[in-house]
């Protein structure tokens, strides 16, 4: 697997998706996609925990992990720092289906992580969490100590409020918002 540059683990069972991150290493990986197979519907379904599991794979593989696409899985709040600390080089986040996503980005922001990040894709929020990821995106849009992002896509999310779209619009070069 030393030249194995893209892995997509798709509609994958906890089990199978935790045993290929345990067992796989891909130093040379630029592309990494896990999606669990069940979406989940809403705040009671948090989606299957693969922190530690993340962790490990990406010890051995991030050298080059530029593109991470995560959907319906969840990386507890103790884990984030240290699998966020192991993405030095992501260019590209995609976040879809992920249960308390706000943790998520306001970890990003506050910790300073992941500091070559240019675009994030947020897509299929429950509804009630549009407002846990504006304080974190503003702070991604408008830090001093991190590159801004220069691409940022909200996709199927619902009850956002007009100003901040309009805000993000004006503060993101690339700014696109697709509501449910």
């Amino acid at each position: 697997m030393r030249s194995l540059r893209t892995i997509e683990i798709v509609d994958a069972g906890l089990l199978s998706i935790a045993h290929l991150l345990l067992t796989l290493s891909a130093p040379v990986l630029e592309v990494l996609r896990i999606q669990w197979s069940i979406a989940p519907r809403d705040d009671s379904d948090q989606g299957p925990e693969i922190g530690k599991e993340l962790a490990i794979f990406l010890g051995a593989s991030n050298q080059h992990l530029r593109n991470v696409s995560l959907e319906a899985i969840r990386i507890p709040q103790d884990n984030l720092v240290p699998v966020l600390e192991l993405l030095p080089y992501v260019s590209s986040l995609q976040l879809s289906h992920i249960y308390d996503v706000g943790c998520f980005l306001e970890t990003l922001a506050s910790e300073q992580l992941c500091p070559q990040l240019e675009s994030i894709v947020i897509a299929d929020i429950t509804p009630g969490h549009q407002n846990t990821i504006l304080s974190p995106l503003r702070k991604l849009v408008q830090s001093d100590n991190r590159p801004p992002l220069q691409q940022l896509a909200i996709q199927e999310c619902s009850d956002f409020d007009p100003s901040d779209i309009a805000w993000l619009s004006a503060n993101v070069a690339d700014f696109t918002f697709v509501g449910s």
